[in-house]
């Protein structure tokens, strides 16, 4: 799960979570998920192409 926050610890305003364990994501590790297609987006989010929920492929 993305999310948009607030927070100086949030790498490019977003936090990036594993569900539902919640344990962090770092931005290159969720990166590399996409580009080799292990995650897929459920596009979900207020703006097409920025989904929040990703889903295992």
């Amino acid at each position: 799960m993305i999310e948009f926050v607030d927070d100086e610890r949030a790498v490019n305003g977003r936090r990036i979570t594993a569900l539902p364990s919640g344990r962090r994501v770092a931005d290159i590790d969720f990166a590399e998920l996409v580009v080799k297609g292990r995650i897929l987006a459920q596009e979900d989010g207020l703006i097409p192409g920025a989904s929040q929920s990703w889903v295992p492929a």
